[in-house]
């Protein structure tokens, strides 16, 4: 097939040329991608060309895609790799983009892990066990979630941290019945992912004793 014809143009992602060819045919390509194939009006493409081009194309879309995606917010390996899987990349698309986001930094699963759990402590007020397993739920690996919540895991960290969860939830619960309000408390740190006998400590210290 021949080249009849190269139309630039411009969108948010660039520079790019709508390729048509005297089969009726069009094809879009990035600028750069025009300039590495050498295309000019007249110019024969095979069929291998053609499907080389279009190959390469799919790959730059992939990876601008991918960078887009994790420039708005950190992302674990899985979540980016569904990502792609889900907007029709094929394979090849997807490693190539995958490969280029590891290069450039953007999917590192060790880094959205200590970050995460860092805003989960901080905001959520979260215990170990909960982070760990919405860790997990995003595509961490059990070895590495359970070597990020290890120091918040220790009993007294997970103590000082289950009080503060704890202590604006039980001024709320100061006019419930005793009994019921320890209760709310225990399931609202259990929920929080704290372990049970710190659960059962936090609350005996901000509640009292149980008077069963």
């Amino acid at each position: 097939m021949r080249v009849l014809s190269l139309k630039y143009g411009k969108s948010r992602a660039g520079g790019h040329f709508e390729v048509q060819f005297d089969d009726d045919t069009i094809l879009t390509l990035d600028a750069e991608l025009v300039v590495r194939f050498q295309l000019k009006v007249g110019f024969d493409v095979s069929a291998n060309l053609r499907a080389e081009m279009e190959a390469e194309q799919e790959r730059l879309t992939a990876r601008r895609r991918m960078v887009r995606y994790l420039a708005l917010r950190r992302k674990t390996r899985r979540e980016a790799l569904h990502y792609l899987e889900r907007l029709g990349f094929s394979e090849a698309a997807i490693e190539y983009a995958m490969a280029a986001a590891a290069e450039l930094k953007l999917v590192d699963d060790e880094r959205f892990a200590e970050s995460f759990q860092r805003t989960q402590q901080r905001v959520g007020k979260k215990g170990p066990r909960a982070i760990s397993h919405e860790l997990r739920m995003r595509g961490v690996d059990k070895e590495l979630a359970s070597k990020t919540v290890a120091e918040s895991a220790k009993p007294e960290n997970q103590r000082s941290a289950a009080l503060i969860a704890g202590e604006k939830k039980a001024k709320a619960l100061k006019s419930e019945e005793p009994r019921k309000a320890r209760q709310k408390l225990q399931m609202f740190l259990m929920r929080k992912g704290y372990d049970g006998d710190i659960v059962a400590e936090v609350t005996r210290k901000l509640l009292g004793e149980n008077d069963d």
